[in-house]
């Protein structure tokens, strides 16, 4: 019996790791990025500079900084673009992290039925 419960945990466990792994997988996708240039005539300070341009491991901000991987270094920062078809990163991360918590929460139920049913339905016999 001890065996079956420490390989649901293992179960549960896998589960868990599986949503850390592909969130990672999603944070390194490529990301079409605008790079800009500070501009003090413009209405924005900002004009753009360029065609767009790939960019890994965006943070989740829609703002990149100058020095992140991908921005060339004569560009100040870059706007992630809000292109048809391309889910904002934000969004995948967010739903990821729904995940993880369903994953806690039927680790947690798991774990409590494994205890149930060890305590009072498995009794040895007095």
């Amino acid at each position: 019996m001890r065996g079956a419960m420490w390989g649901l945990l293992a179960l549960a466990s896998l589960g868990l790791l599986s949503t850390f792994v592909v969130e990672s997988g999603v944070s390194g996708r490529a990301v079409e990025v605008q790079p800009i240039e500070r501009d003090p005539r413009s209405d924005t300070g900002w004009r753009l500079v360029g065609p767009p341009t790939s960019l890994m491991n965006v943070p989740e901000k829609a703002f990149v900084t100058h020095g992140a991987p991908g921005v060339p270094p004569q560009v100040d920062a870059a706007v992630v673009r809000n292109t048809p078809g391309v889910v904002p990163l934000s969004e995948i991360l967010g739903t990821l992290h729904i995940a993880r918590i369903g994953a806690l929460a039927a680790m947690f139920l798991m774990a409590l039925g494994l205890l149930t049913l060890t305590r009072f339905v498995l009794r040895p016999a007095e």
